[in-house]
């Protein structure tokens, strides 16, 4: 950057002269380079350019005042949110242009009349069918959304290292599948147009969500990321990743093991919620809820809990039983050492016996946490499950290190320890057992 002194030749100096720039400052008048602006509008972007110019045309010129009336009165009779969890009342060039800026990404007509608002048919599931990185081939195949007015949209991210996890802004839209349309869905194309050759070695995210033709309203998304070597199905449920599909425990399908003051809740298709308030202080009563294990192994268990009230040394989480006394748990400890932990313990239905893993960890109660074990026919593995999906084993031991014969039952635990007053109900919410 230069800085010119004007004198009686050249007076003064400002805006552009040749291939400099002239401006003023606090001393003095001062040049730089002159830049031509890049051309940034890409085919994207000129074709969305192009989409909300005609719903704004057809707005101000091709809707009669009757139309434009019966958009405005439509909003008011709207009771549903139209973003989310976030109710709020569209005006109505606004209601007009959020459906017909759908229906066009859609390849649909803009509509005049406003229709009569209704939900998406949802998408379970996403999973990914192929994802081959020496043919180039990506297919995903979604399930739910089969109506006549349901179309697909899907999203999909650029390669990452797969030590990192797509984030919700990292998806761009790659294609819109009418209803109908034979799944699984081919996007090799549609992908590797965006983001170029397949990478085997790199992990790459897909999102798939729900839109209806009718009024433009989208659904709720699910997502599911993978490498070319194996994939990893998940859905969002309100923003939280969880296995697909969500297996919720159902009561009467589990047995109880040392009920005694514990109770369970069975929410209508959804979690099991066990609940235990303590008679007395120091008493260590493991409750617990359980089925056979498989026959045959290998097998694998994975629960998904979401503590509630948990004093001091309260534990919730999955438990191996012998069918007599002894158990191994794999809890979640509210934290009688001042830390929450995550716990490989050896116990009875009444008493504890030692620990041979804990591992303090920042996990809080009223969040989800996802715990494993597999049975190999040799020894009991035991993974922490971050995202519901992918495991970091954390433990290993024989299956008999401490059960008096392999384990016959698997579950459900909760325990009520409390070692001040006052005694409150311990609780904990089970959304998730798959046995297989």
């Amino acid at each position: 950057m230069g800085k010119l002194t004007p004198d009686a030749l050249v007076g003064d100096l400002n805006n552009a002269l040749g291939p400099m720039v002239f401006y003023k400052r606090t001393f003095g008048t001062s040049s730089r380079a002159r830049v031509t602006p890049s051309n940034g509008v890409t085919p994207a972007r000129a074709t969305v350019r192009a989409r909300l110019s005609s719903i704004a045309a057809a707005w101000q010129s091709s809707l009669t005042p009757a139309n434009r009336s019966a958009w405005i009165l439509a909003t008011k009779s709207q009771s549903r949110p139209r973003r989310r969890l976030h109710p709020r009342r569209l005006s109505g060039w606004q209601y007009f242009h959020q459906v017909n800026l759908t229906r066009l990404n859609l390849g649909l007509a803009i509509l005049a009349a406003p229709p009569s608002p209704q939900d998406p048919d949802p998408l379970t599931s996403l999973e990914i069918d192929t994802l081959d990185a020496t043919n180039q081939v990506i297919s995903l195949n979604p399930s739910g959304a089969t109506g006549s007015n349901s179309y697909i949209i899907v999203y999909g991210t650029d390669q990452m290292p797969t030590t990192r996890y797509p984030r919700n802004g990292w998806y761009r839209q790659l294609a819109v599948f009418a209803p109908g349309a034979s799944r699984p869905f081919d996007i090799s194309t549609a992908w590797t147009s965006k983001f170029g050759t397949l990478d085997g070695s790199q992990r790459v995210g897909f999102m798939a969500r729900p839109a209806n033709a009718i009024d433009g309203f989208l659904g709720w998304p699910v997502k599911a990321y993978a490498t070319s070597t194996g994939s990893s199905a998940l859905s969002s449920l309100i923003g939280v990743i969880t296995p697909t599909p969500l297996v919720p425990p159902v009561l009467a399908d589990l047995s109880w093991a040392n009920q005694g003051i514990a109770t369970a809740t069975q929410q209508t298709a959804g979690p099991l919620i066990m609940r235990a308030t303590p008679s007395a202080l120091n008493q260590s009563q493991n409750h617990l809820l359980t089925k056979a294990v498989p026959a045959a192994t290998p097998w694998k268990a994975i629960i998904g809990v979401i503590p509630g009230i948990l004093l001091q040394s309260g534990i919730c989480g999955l438990v191996l039983f012998d069918g007599s006394s002894k158990i191994v748990t794999f809890e979640f400890q509210a934290g009688g050492s001042g830390f929450p932990s995550l716990n490989v313990a050896h116990r009875t239905l009444t008493t504890y016996s030692s620990a041979p893993f804990i591992m303090r960890i920042g996990l809080s109660a009223c969040q989800i946490i996802w715990l494993q074990v597999e049975d190999d026919g040799t020894n009991y593995t035991f993974s922490f499950l971050p995202d519901g999906n992918e495991p970091i084993t954390l433990f290993s031991e024989s299956r008999t290190a401490w059960l008096s014969a392999p384990a016959s039952q698997v579950g459900l635990l909760l325990d009520q320890w409390q070692y001040s007053t006052p005694l409150i109900e311990h609780s904990a919410s089970f959304i998730h057992f798959s046995l297989s």
